[in-house]
Formats: structure tokens, sequence, C-alpha cells
């Protein structure tokens, strides 16, 4: 079992197969994005071999990110194998949903337990203008697809932003029969001014489109839970999550690692302290890979270094925009 100094327990890691995506989402990825060597990126091999070793030092849940994972070729041969390896482990993906018709068979047949789609706008001109693609009805049939499955958790990521809390209601209609919606703060991520929305606006809002109950037995280690009884169906419970990364850090209870598609072990999102996996991996160095986990984990630190903002906020500190779509949010 892994243990940091502060106490918290850590059993999941997130691990991004590839830096690609085929968005250029506003908050996360740049125009002038450079994509990494192939040869850099990990192989399909050393992802299975890092997922055997977090599973024997006590990992019980391991997302695959990117970019976009499903981009990535010979993803689900990655998945296939870390299923057959490991029969209870949790194992969750994070998509942008544009090719998920694609792959719902392949989610099912490996037991894919939860899949995380973003979607930030139901408006297609207002989602273009975030995405940088016209691909709305691609990830609204993959969401409804995923929906239908049996033993799969469905979640919708959405990043508040002052453009799209007009469009608050529809997103939350549209979420009724989906497991939850998930409403996360948007973090500075450059030195562009970029108003910033806090939580606690959005819960304002969710408050004047109905009832909000806290629920406290159901948050998870980033989101609190809340159910929401919307004013126009009095028979619907929504499971609305907020995600208050930077007005409210949750770090107190954070219980993960990340892994770049590089083969970077980072401990925190924002914390810019690499431990480099992949030399290890490929006999470059002969480090004991179990113990540059545990010494990672060992030197977690109790909080992230973001400013903590409020709605009054344009110019928040935080990492390069270069590096959350290379690192996987």
């Amino acid at each position: 079992m892994l243990v940091d100094s502060f106490g918290r327990t850590i059993d999941y890691v997130r691990i991004s197969v590839t830096d690609h995506c085929n968005l250029r989402c506003v908050y996360c990825m740049p125009a002038d994005i450079k994509w990494l060597p192939h040869e850099e990126i990990l192989r399909n091999e050393e992802i299975v071999r890092l997922v055997d070793v977090f599973v024997s030092l006590g990992i019980k849940k391991v997302r695959f990110t990117g970019g976009e994972p499903l981009l990535r070729k010979g993803f689900f041969d990655i998945v296939k194998q870390v299923r057959s390896n490991h029969k209870e482990l949790e194992i969750c993906i994070t998509t942008n949903g544009v090719l998920l018709e694609q792959y719902i068979d392949k989610i099912q047949e490996f037991n894919v337990q939860k899949v995380n789609v973003s979607l930030d706008s139901l408006n297609p001109d207002t989602f273009a203008k975030i995405t940088g693609v016209n691909a709305i009805h691609k990830v609204i049939n993959g969401i409804l697809k995923i929906t239908s499955l049996e033993g799969v958790e469905c979640k919708i990521n959405a990043v508040i932003m002052e453009s799209t809390l007009d469009e608050l209601e529809e997103l939350v209609r549209f979420a009724t029969n989906i497991h939850a919606i998930r409403f996360i703060e948007r973090m500075p991520l450059s030195n562009d001014p970029v108003p910033f929305v806090s939580a606690d606006t959005l819960l304002q809002k969710l408050e004047s489109l109905g009832t909000v109950q806290r629920k406290t037995t159901s948050d998870t280690h980033v989101a609190a839970m809340y159910r929401f009884l919307p004013r126009w169906d009095k028979r619907a419970v929504i499971n609305v999550g907020i995600i208050p990364a930077v007005s409210h850090r949750f770090c107190s209870k954070c219980n993960r690692l990340r892994v770049t598609s590089d083969g970077m072990l980072r401990a925190c999102l924002h914390d810019a302290t690499e431990y480099n996996l992949k030399k290890i991996l490929r006999g470059q160095l002969n480090n004991d890979i179990r113990e540059v986990i545990t010494n990672a984990v060992s030197h977690k630190k109790e909080g992230h270094s973001l400013m903590q903002c409020d709605d009054t906020a344009f110019n928040c500190s935080g990492m390069a925009m270069h590096s959350m779509s290379k690192i996987g949010g």
C-alpha cells in the first residue's frame, strides 16, 4: 500500500497514453502544440508493465487519458492485456467522445467500468468555438450509446466558463439519465486574461434552477456531490458534482498519481517534479521502479501551487498550457 507523508492512501493512477488530440480546447491545448516524437511515447508493453507494478503496490484504479486516448493505435490492446492481468482492477477512460461510438463494443468486451466524457456545451456553435471542431453530434451519440450499456458508469465533465453559464439548464437536462454531470473550475493555464468562474457562482446558478441537496456520503476524492431536483421536472433527480480545484482545494483527499505519455511520473498535476519511469523500463537507468514510485509518494506535497482565485480574478498563476496537454489532466 502506498501512503504519503500526510497519511493519504494513494490507490489511483492516471496514465496518459498519447499527447495527441483531435480537438483544440481553449482551456487545454494551444494551437501551436508540438507533438512528442513517436519514440518518446511509452510502448504498449511498457504501459502494461507499469500497471502491473502499480497494482503490486496497492493501486486499485487506473484511468487512461491523453490527449485523446482513443486516437492511439492499439489502445484497446493495452486495455485487453491489463484486464487479462488484473480481473479486479477498476479500469476507466477519459475521452472527448468524438471517437467513442466506434469503440462501444471494446469498452463492453474488456469490462471498462467508467467512461468520463468532456462536454462543455450542447450548442453546436459554442462547442465549435471551444474545441475548434464541429463534432458535437458525434460526442452526444457516443454518450447516449455508453449510457445504454449495463455495468458502465458514464459521467460528463464540463469546464465552468463565463460563456457557457447561460447554458447550464440545457446541460443539466441532458444529464438526467446519465450517472452524473460534473462541473470543473477552469484552471489558470496561461498568462492570457480569462475570466474565472468559481464553483460558488455555479452553485448559485444551480439553485436558481431547482433544489440543490448536498450529498457528502457520495463525495469523491475530487468532487463535492449534490442531488439536483430541477424545477422543470418534479420526478427527476440528477447527480451533480462540482470540482473546485482552484477556489476550494481538495488536496487533503488526493489519492492519485499521474504518468505522462512519455513516461514521467508526477505526484501532483501542478508539481513540476517528475520521475523518469521510461528510462527504467528501457534499461537506461538501473533504479528499482517500485522504489522510485514509493519515493515519489513519500515526497508528494501537501497541496498544489495554484493560487486560490475568486470571480474577480483574471491572471491566476498556473502551469503552461503546453504542459497540461502533455501531462493529461
